[in-house]
């Protein structure tokens, strides 16, 4: 299949929006450059597959009103 430059600006977009989710303090404090490198790539590639890692959020916070509503 063959982009055109709208298609490349779009998805660059959508990998630059999950960098920048994945680069905040706690994890830039916490991992080795080289693992930071390694991190952000799995996190790009869970986000883009699955979504986005706001469904994952919601999936998360739904399962905790679940949860509370059952008294665990």
């Amino acid at each position: 299949m063959k982009y055109s430059v709208n298609d490349k600006a779009g998805i660059q977009r959508i990998v630059n929006r999950y960098k920048t989710h994945f680069r905040v303090p706690e994890n830039l404090n916490f991992y080795s450059r080289e693992d930071l490198i390694a991190a952000e790539r799995k996190f790009l590639k869970y986000a883009i597959t699955n979504g986005g890692f706001e469904s994952a959020q919601r999936e998360k916070s739904l399962g905790n009103q679940i949860s509370q509503r059952h008294g665990a």
